[in-house]
């Protein structure tokens, strides 16, 4: 995964059938090998002998994807800084001669 992907864990149970002495305590993935767009299914787990799975072998365990880029975000903060027009009354002719 060192082109960044993200390991996106679909299954975290298994139902599995097997004789109460083959019951395993944990079924381990090797994931390292896997690239972003990659993805092991119930079917490619090595299970140990004895041990069936009661689920859909083609159900995903575990897929890498890839990162989510997120826009810059200097052009949103830009627009945040900016001043706000201001809007007031009109000024009469009046006025605007007293301004000068």
């Amino acid at each position: 995964m060192a082109a960044g992907g993200i390991l996106s864990q679909s299954l975290h149970e298994l139902t599995i059938e097997c004789l109460p002495d083959s019951i395993p305590n944990s079924i381990r993935v090797n994931i390292g090998t896997l690239q972003i767009g990659d993805v092991l299914h119930i079917r490619d787990l090595t299970l140990p002998p004895g041990v069936t799975v009661k689920a859909d072998a083609e159900a995903v365990v575990v897929q890498i994807v890839a990162p989510i880029v997120e826009a810059e975000a200097a052009p949103a903060a830009a627009a945040e800084t900016a001043e706000p027009e201001v809007i007031g009354r009109v000024k009469t002719e009046e006025e605007e001669g007293e301004a000068k």
